[in-house]
């Protein structure tokens, strides 16, 4: 039995805007996500930091990390829309048309796609407008939906 079905799945929005999370209810959310995956990153971390002290295995250790805390992320999305902490606050993120939750594959490439979005501004400060782009798309979008959602195909829901 998978543990999605120990959470019950949130009503389908169809295409009714005030069920879809808003700007600031989702900078909230990702926050919250943000908070939970330190659970396991900060330690990853910090072993990292105390075993790696050249470059190459510094970086090695990074992506091991970064990879860590994608598959807690796209676990939490996948099985029950969101981290502990989104859900409490209760933005979920589930499917565009069932409204059911997504499952970790799908979760992973939202998880993904949302990474390469922001990743350019880390090389590059100047490459803010990739990531603005991702994310102020949701302004415009009757779902509310970022470009990463549109290509996982979810929506956020406020519940």
């Amino acid at each position: 039995m998978s543990e999605s079905a120990n959470w019950p799945a949130p009503e389908i929005a169809n295409g009714d805007p005030t069920k879809y999370a808003g700007f600031f209810m989702r900078v909230l959310a990702h926050i919250c996500d943000g908070l939970n995956s330190l659970i396991l990153v900060l330690p990853l971390s910090i072993i990292g930091g105390l075993i790696s002290e050249d470059g190459v295995a510094g970086a090695a250790v990074t992506g091991v990390i970064s990879l860590a805390g994608m598959a807690l992320q796209s676990h939490w999305i996948g099985t029950r829309g969101g981290s502990p902490l989104r859900v409490k606050v209760g933005a979920l993120v589930v499917d565009q048309e069932t409204g059911a939750y997504i499952g970790m594959s799908r979760a992973f490439v939202r998880t993904f796609a949302a990474t390469a979005f922001a990743l350019p501004v880390a090389i590059n400060p100047g490459f803010i407008v990739i990531a603005l782009l991702d994310i102020l798309w949701m302004l415009r979008d009757p779902q509310r939906q970022t470009l990463h959602d549109k290509i996982a195909r979810t929506v956020v829901q406020q519940s």
